[in-house]
């Protein structure tokens, strides 16, 4: 560098550090500005921080591999395989699979049948919760329809059958058959494509009028892959599940909410089987794709491109047996709008040729309700409650990217340790083992708790150094980052988005090594007390550490007698029995 004279002076690492990221910024502000002005979308100064923060963080990664999957969750990744998807089923020709003309035959390990129902609309009766509340004892079926009036009064005169009960949704919201929908699938050229074919399953029509109504769809051989897997390996470099519009073009939300979407072979549910023929429930945390209301970004960020992702040059998930896929979508819209048709689409990048394999971890934080994945919480102005639940790991691979899943208008927080539970004062006071506080009755504030699980954990963090022990030490592994998580909508309210916490820091695991999850949970919006079913989810995608083998997958135990089968997915998450929606 050169002084106000031109005299080369000595740079130091520090001034060096700042020019590179003012250069850093530049750039990006450079590239956004372009892309932005060229969708004639309004430019936004926050989000141009927002991006060149995502930039530099993943720069600062000193792994090519966390760095390379840290890249590829960046908005230019994301339009880079959007528009390559969109020019595939451009040059695609779809074929049917099968059609129905109820869509109600059972999709129950059988390539030509689906299952899809929708529910509509119906609204909260006030009379009817009132009467609830006076006349429930421990011998009634609660329903989905009563869910936004039981209060904990209401709660507390439950026994587990009955919130078993309290989740079946279909039971209380009438679901009526979709009829003449169909299936219809293409795949590119395999042999003459290099960089990997890509196959699609379209799916629809379904039609809705708003009223947040339900619409419901379930098949196996998901993608197809049955005969791709006879000529060989299969591996998916890219995936995405979007709603689309007649034309193909993609549906964000809103209008349509995507409640859930999985890819799984290590799941099943009843209602994909008639009467009789019910196959073990399972759930696992291994899903190898799934899509949730919160993975859509805001505008500038990737929008709906945010709903395929793709892996570094290299990675791939192995395919292993044909998949299955169900899902839930929402029409957002006011009740009684317009009529809207739409359809849903699956995109799946792929290649026979070896690739790298990725892992995927789920963990779910445990419920409080026998039976089933979600928790179910009462909120009221000032109530907040902290969540938590410790596991060991069961398999031996390295993390190179995290990210969370959650209902952001109740989460506050979200905190992954590396560290036992005792390690972080959750056995001791206010918390006394329980794994749902409520800090308020508790006398403590989120910042309050949030400062004794720091404090122990620094506490533990020393007495590791001190000992002299060997291995890694308790550390705070990855925290939620609100800031991108929201969007405004111009006609007034929000709508979570996704955005990627800067959690790519290589995490290396061994088989037993503990972790706690640490979730907060509050109303943001609501004015006026109700019971939420939600949950939260630490997703994980992992590479084999050097010298191991393979990557581990899902292991099937089963417990407890009877015919519920347990699976114990990679994270060492369990899953029970689940008859609920």
């Amino acid at each position: 560098m050169f002084d106000s004279q031109h005299r080369l002076v000595k740079c130091g690492s520090s001034q060096f550090v700042v020019s590179i990221a003012l250069f850093t910024f530049v750039v990006e502000c450079l590239r956004l500005y372009s892309t932005v002005s060229a969708k004639g979308v309004p430019l936004k100064l926050d989000e141009y921080f927002q991006g060149t923060k995502d930039m530099m963080y993943c720069l600062s990664l000193q792994d090519n591999v966390t760095f390379s999957f840290c890249n590829m969750d960046r908005q230019p990744a994301r339009e880079t395989i959007a528009v390559e998807a969109l020019k595939a089923r451009s040059a695609c020709t779809f074929r049917q699979v099968v059609k129905t003309e109820h869509s109600t035959a059972p999709a129950c390990e059988d390539d030509n049948s689906i299952y899809a129902l929708w529910f509509p609309h119906e609204p909260v009766n006030n009379e009817a919760c009132n009467h609830l509340s006076s006349s429930l004892d421990v011998h009634s079926n609660v329903t989905y329809s009563f869910m936004n009036c039981i209060s904990p009064e209401v709660l507390s005169k439950l026994n587990p059958q009955n919130l078993e009960i309290m989740t079946r949704g279909a039971d209380a919201v009438h679901p009526a058959p979709m009829p003449d929908t169909e299936l219809r699938h293409c795949d590119t050229d395999a042999k003459n494509d290099p960089v990997g074919a890509w196959s699609f399953d379209r799916f629809g029509p379904f039609h809705g009028e708003g009223g947040y109504s339900w619409h419901t769809a379930a098949w196996e051989n998901a993608g197809q892959f049955r005969d791709k897997l006879l000529d060989g390996s299969v591996y998916v470099t890219a995936f995405g599940f979007y709603p689309t519009q007649s034309n193909g073009e993609v549906l964000g939300m809103p209008p349509i909410h995507i409640h859930h979407m999985h890819v799984t072979h290590a799941q099943t549910f009843p209602w994909t089987c008639p009467m009789g023929q019910e196959r073990p429930v399972t759930f696992s945390g291994l899903v190898p794709f799934d899509i949730h209301g919160d993975r859509q970004c805001q505008p500038r960020l990737g929008a709906t491109d945010c709903l395929i992702r793709e892996f570094p040059v290299g990675f791939g998930i192995h395919v292993s047996s044909p998949f299955r896929t169900f899902y839930d979508l929402n029409d957002a819209r006011a009740a009684n709008s317009d009529p809207l048709v739409f359809y849903t689409e699956h995109a799946y990048k792929w290649s026979h040729a070896a690739h790298r394999e990725v892992g995927r971890f789920g963990r779910v934080l445990s419920s409080n309700v026998p039976l089933h994945d979600d928790y179910l919480l009462y909120f009221a102005p000032g109530v907040e409650y902290l969540v938590w639940a410790e596991r060991d790991f069961q398999m031996t691979a390295t993390f190179v990217h995290m990210f969370w899943h959650t209902h952001h208008d109740f989460t506050t927080e979200m905190l992954a340790f590396s560290a036992h539970a005792t390690q972080l004062g959750l056995t001791t006071h206010p918390f006394n083992a329980s794994r749902f506080t409520n800090l308020a009755t508790s006398g403590f504030t989120r910042q309050d708790a949030t400062d004794n699980l720091l404090q122990h954990l620094l506490n533990a963090r020393n007495e590791h150094i001190r000992s002299g022990r060997s291995g890694t030490p308790p550390l705070l592994r990855c925290t939620f980052e609100h800031g991108a998580a929201w969007e405004k909508l111009p006609t007034g309210g929000y709508v979570e988005r996704y955005h990627a916490p800067p959690c790519n820091q290589r995490w290396a695991v061994k088989i037993g090594d503990p972790y706690t999850l640490v979730s907060f949970h509050s109303a943001r919006f609501a004015d006026k007390p109700e019971m939420v079913w939600l949950h939260t989810v630490l997703y994980g995608l992992y590479v084999q550490t050097e010298g191991v083998e393979k990557i581990v997958n899902v292991p099937v135990r089963k417990m407890h007698g009877g015919s519920s089968i347990v699976k114990e997915d990679a994270a060492g998450d369990f899953a029970r029995g689940w008859q609920g929606r």
